[in-house]
């Protein structure tokens, strides 16, 4: 970290974990925080020229508390509505597919998952899932 950060963040940091664990967990909130002196750091020469580059911070770091709030209850909506699989619903092919997969390290699932979710999409010629996340 620069000097004039590293100075801000000595003067901020305990303020505004404290600030923003009075509605956030304070794990979390020292997390965002530091996460937004780095950002800090790294766009040192805009955030300095700013009338209150601490607040500048504090936007960002209340910005990552909010998208996790976000995400993790989207999640959860999401993981409400799925069915499990039923191995007695399974054929017989399933049923080795079903245990060879659950063997994959969680990554490769998730990666075919993805593949497989993206050539359903295409040959209903929706849009695949992830598209949104790809627009400008």
């Amino acid at each position: 970290m620069s000097g004039d950060v590293e100075a801000l963040f000595r003067r901020e940091f305990a303020r505004l974990v404290r600030t923003l664990a009075l509605a956030f967990d304070a794990e979390a909130a020292a997390d965002a925080v530091q996460e937004a002196f780095l950002a800090a750091d790294r766009r040192w020469a805009h955030v300095s020229d700013l009338d209150d580059p601490a607040a500048w911070v504090r936007r960002v770091a209340l910005n990552r508390l909010l998208n996790g709030r976000r995400n993790r209850r989207r999640r959860q909506e999401i993981l409400a509505g799925i069915r499990p699989v039923v191995v007695d619903d399974l054929s017989v092919a399933h049923l080795d597919l079903h245990r060879a997969l659950r063997e994959l390290p969680e990554r490769m699932r998730l990666t075919i998952s993805a593949c497989t979710t993206s050539r359903a999409s295409a040959s209903t010629r929706s849009p695949p899932t992830w598209a949104w996340r790809r627009a400008p």
